[in-house]
């Protein structure tokens, strides 16, 4: 059975919620973009359920949610240009994959050279993220191939595993944009709500 906490009385129940991360429990809850499916990303164990909720492939890569670059950087290599990038947009709509300097962290994530970091327009949930002192997973809370659903009631009903859930009600559904950066090179991954310019 899922414990369902509205996203207004996250204050409320944030012991709960913080708990249920520190045990590997696996959270389904908002960001600016879509609900994601989370747990502590240095829990490989942890990891792994999230896959198996998504019905995912075993390889299958996921990102972190960090609080704010400063987290960040104790997990990846943040170039100037990257820093320019997280400056300009973000928190926002946007994953910046980067050179991983955690490899332990980047192996629990599926590839030990580079992280997808994210740090969401969503104070609530970067909060969270803060008072874990360590990063969260970040993945799309769909069975893998199949379209997102953006209301937080539907996804419970799609997905079995998931120990607790953020309602922060229906969401835009658009998923962020994905930008890998590698030495001078900027790629961009994925195209999504966010329009990155390059300086």
């Amino acid at each position: 059975m899922t414990i369902i906490i509205p996203l207004a009385q996250i204050n409320k129940h944030k012991e709960e919620i913080l708990n249920t991360f520190r045990k590997g429990g696996v959270v389904l809850y908002p960001t600016d973009t879509q609900y994601g499916l989370g747990v502590l990303a240095g829990n490989r164990g942890a990891v792994e359920r999230v896959i198996e909720v998504k019905r995912a492939r075993r390889d299958k890569t996921v990102s972190v949610i960090v609080s704010d670059i400063e987290m960040a950087e104790k997990y990846v290599f943040v170039s100037d240009k990257a820093r320019r990038l997280m400056e300009k947009y973000l928190p926002g709509a946007l994953t910046l994959i980067l050179p991983s300097k955690d490899k332990n962290l980047a192996k629990s994530c599926g590839n030990e050279h580079e992280i997808g970091v994210r740090i969401p327009d969503q104070k609530e949930i970067l909060q969270i993220v803060s008072e874990l002192s360590e990063p969260i997973t970040t993945t799309s809370a769909n069975i893998s191939g199949v379209e997102p659903k953006t209301d937080c009631k539907y996804i419970i009903n799609d997905l079995k595993g998931i120990d607790l859930a953020i309602d922060g009600g229906e969401l835009k559904g658009e998923a962020s944009t994905i930008v890998k950066l590698s030495g001078s090179d900027c790629e961009i991954v994925r195209q999504g709500s966010l329009a990155v310019v390059f300086e």
